[in-house]
């Protein structure tokens, strides 16, 4: 249900008319789609980098945000 609030508000207050989304998608939640676009995508921007690049990039960027170690 507290996913309903914002759609909600919006159709009481302004002219918003909410729509059933496509693949399960939400209207005032980020875009919803698969993820391998976004996977295929990574993997293309890095194949170039070394393999201590990309975990510069991914793994220990990661443990450094959140102070995994």
């Amino acid at each position: 249900m507290s996913m309903l609030k914002y759609p909600a508000a919006w159709a009481l207050n302004s002219d918003f008319d909410p729509v059933r989304t496509h693949h399960s998608a939400h209207p005032s939640l980020v875009p919803f789609q698969a993820s391998d676009p976004v996977v295929s995508a990574y993997a293309e921007i890095i194949a170039d980098f070394s393999r201590d690049e990309q975990e510069l990039l991914f793994f220990r960027n990661a443990h450094k945000v959140y102070r995994l170690d």
